[in-house]
């Protein structure tokens, strides 16, 4: 069961899971999941510099994601888990094409600790 909270624009909750929209209110939590899944994450991403897991460029990409959210070139979400609300991964629709062919790149992650529980299938 999904129920559309605050605003549908914002959040989407499950029974398990709460997806919603970034913001820079996230960039502690983002550079805790970083930190913690840094190996874990290692084989899927590109290779990443020291200074991607610094806070001040994890707020400063949330600006830049908010902003493209808004400018509906993108749609970028955390994964939050329902009863902790913890971060526990993200999901990215970007570079969305409009017109009559509707694209969009997906890209997403999720936490070492629930991986393999069905909540990304």
């Amino acid at each position: 069961m999904i129920n559309m909270a605050r605003h549908p624009d914002d959040e989407m909750t499950t029974d398990r899971v709460i997806l919603r929209v970034v913001n820079e209110t996230n960039a502690y939590a983002l550079l805790g999941y970083y930190a913690a899944n840094r190996t874990h994450l290692q084989p899927w991403e590109p290779a990443r510099s020291e200074s991607f897991y610094d806070l001040d460029a994890i707020t400063e990409r949330l600006r830049v994601m908010a902003h493209q959210t808004a400018a509906g070139n993108a749609l970028h979400l955390v994964l939050l888990e329902r009863e902790s609300g913890e971060l526990i991964g993200d999901c990215n629709f970007t570079n969305v094409v409009r017109g009559p062919f509707q694209a969009c790149h997906l890209g997403f992650s999720i936490a070492k600790a629930v991986e393999g529980k069905g909540l990304m299938r």
